[in-house]
């Protein structure tokens, strides 16, 4: 698989990559550990790597975030406005660059890569019938991230609340 066109620089766009396979995402039906039955995204099963909105936060404490919630109107236009506009590199993540894989019925999925290895997370977001906004972003492989995944979660939704007024919160780091 070839590099993100818009990745940093060419440096490492021919090294190996270590994408991992790309996990059956979107909105599903979950049930939770009280035996209630949801619709939501695809739990984190304990992945330090992972953080999801969806579900009860009683279910996995630790990677658990609020949902968002964008002013009336244009939030799935204002959510992909901020994606496409994504800073590759803040942070020193996301150097490898990313793309938007699907967007469709107020549901949003990006892959992320690394610079240096190509390892990619994926990103996606559905808007609720309530019209809340349930986000998830994981690693696809290994167990650490070194807390990429909570600063790409605090880059959008800073930016959401800055230039949109969204109440949406980040993940602590």
């Amino acid at each position: 698989a070839s590099a993100f066109e818009n990745r940093l620089d060419d440096k490492y766009k021919d090294r190996p990559k270590q994408r991992g396979s790309r996990p059956k995402l979107g909105v599903n039906d979950r049930v939770s550990l009280d035996g209630d039955t949801y619709r939501g995204l695809k739990e984190c099963k304990q992945s330090p790597n992972c953080f999801c909105s969806s579900g009860p936060k009683d279910d996995d404490v630790d990677h658990w975030i609020p949902r968002w919630k964008a002013k009336e109107g244009k939030g799935m236009e204002e959510l992909l406005e901020v994606i496409k506009s994504y800073q590759v590199g803040h942070d020193n993540i996301d150097g490898g660059g990313y793309k938007v894989v699907e967007s469709k019925d107020g549901y949003v999925a990006a892959e992320f890569e690394s610079y240096k290895n190509g390892y990619v997370d994926d990103f996606e977001v559905w808007r609720r019938p309530d019209g809340e906004f349930d986000v998830r972003s994981s690693s696809r492989i290994g167990y650490l991230d070194y807390g990429v995944n909570g600063k790409r979660i605090n880059y959008i939704a800073k930016r959401l609340r800055e230039e949109y007024g969204w109440v949406a919160e980040g993940v602590d780091l």
